[in-house]
């Protein structure tokens, strides 16, 4: 099978500020799927399964696939779309490791007969069959039997293996790592589905059945919503915004906090009563925190397909204000750390700079007031990051290690001594 590779902020969106979609997702009236991928991200734009020469970047796309399931499932901020991204593969992948490990879902009905033989039903025989009268006595020579059925043609199961092979026939191959063909009648994937399944769980106590309804149920109610609500950009079987994703992979590998604390050194601002009182909004949050005995680096995750849209104050304004908080922080623990400021973002271009050669300064500051106040920025292989992200790699030690070999470099050393910056302490 052919999957069309769109990649947003290439040429489609050059103006991308991270709120667009990627994942999995079907556009117009076409059952073709498309994988959508975020800035950064090498692929070829159309991937063939079928061919060998692209089997490495099938193989690319299966992982990628994966790491926003598991992105989504670790993002605490849940969203109505991200709620429908969720529930379609997660239901789908239950719903098939169930039918591998136990087959389709089978029924049973009992069958009542006139027979000379079988589990004899003593109510039924009396009702409906004549007794023999010998000898004054009353016996039977055929009575009702019982015995049980196997009904595999039932709603339960074509819904089961028919969600099956939807999911399959969506981009499900890249989630679960092979195709699935189910032969099944071809069922109605909507609330009059929802509706019969629900009738159907209130009248079991078979534990099977139950987990099969639920994971039914959440599938069609995904489909359902994503169905309803993205009839403009077409229907996503499972997606996250691009920002988020960059967010969540950045955390995971350059991060080092064991407890994850986003708001460690954001900014609360409060009202002040004349009264006395007091009344606290919400804590600003940064992204990353990287911290040890030396220096506090705080990291921003940034998914723009065009630099320049990081010269807001939007953007710049809460990173300072971190840098600002952690300066507070640290001077409060009597704590003397370097606090370095860094945006992460993704890099397209087959040899990475890492470190930029250039910085973005606090217009409001003067060198002399605070030489530290700086702004770096970070280009990360997006490829590279998904994969470390997917084998749960760790590359804070390489980022540290990059940034003294950064600050040593001829160019940068005699910026940062102009500025009377003096980075002993990452040295030491």
């Amino acid at each position: 099978m052919r999957y069309p590779i769109i990649q947003i902020g290439k040429s489609s969106d050059p103006e991308l500020d991270g709120t667009s979609f990627v994942g999995v997702s079907r556009f117009g009236d076409s059952d073709r799927v498309s994988i959508v991928v975020p800035y950064g991200i090498k692929v070829d734009e159309e991937i063939d399964d079928s061919d060998e020469s692209q089997k490495e970047q099938f193989a690319f796309l299966r992982r990628y696939v994966k790491v926003i399931q598991k992105a989504i499932s670790s993002y605490k901020k849940e969203s109505i779309e991200e709620k429908a991204g969720i529930h379609n593969p997660t239901a789908a992948i239950n719903l098939l490791h169930d039918y591998l490990s136990l087959g389709r879902f089978v029924e049973y009905d009992s069958v009542s007969s006139l027979s000379e033989r079988g589990k004899l039903d003593f109510n039924q025989t009396i009702k409906k069959v004549s007794p023999l009268c010998l000898n004054n006595s009353f016996f039977f020579d055929r009575y009702i039997t019982r015995r049980k059925r196997v009904v595999d043609d039932n709603d339960i199961a074509n819904i089961q293996c028919y969600i099956i092979n939807h999911f399959m026939e969506h981009g499900g191959v890249f989630l679960f790592g092979q195709s699935i063909s189910i032969p099944t009648r071809k069922v109605k994937l909507d609330r009059r589905a929802i509706s019969k399944l629900k009738k159907e769980l209130s009248n079991t106590f078979n534990s099977r059945k139950e987990n099969i309804i639920r994971w039914c149920i959440a599938y069609i109610e995904g489909q359902l919503h994503l169905d309803e609500n993205n009839t403009e950009n077409g229907t996503w079987n499972y997606a996250m915004y691009a920002s988020t994703f960059w967010e969540v992979l950045v955390d995971a590998v350059l991060g080092n906090q064991t407890e994850r604390d986003k708001t460690k050194y954001g900014k609360t601002y409060e009202f002040t009563c004349f009264n006395g009182e007091t009344h606290k909004g919400e804590s600003t949050q940064h992204d990353t925190i990287y911290e040890d005995d030396t220096m506090v680096v705080i990291m921003d995750a940034k998914m723009y397909g065009n630099q320049k849209s990081l010269l807001s104050e939007s953007v710049l304004g809460k990173q300072f204000g971190y840098y600002e908080q952690a300066k507070r922080v640290k001077k409060a623990a009597n704590e003397k750390k370097c606090i370095i400021n860094i945006l992460v973002l993704p890099h397209y271009s087959s040899h990475p700079r890492y470190f930029q050669h250039k910085v973005i300064l606090d217009p409001h500051t003067e060198p002399e007031d605070d030489p530290y106040k700086i702004i770096y920025l970070y280009e990360y292989p997006a490829n590279e990051l998904v994969d470390d992200f997917y084998y749960g790699r760790k590359k804070y030690d390489m980022l540290i290690e990059q940034f003294k070999d950064f600050i040593q470099k001829p160019e940068t050393k005699a910026f940062l001594e102009q500025r009377g910056c003096n980075y002993s302490l990452v040295n030491s």
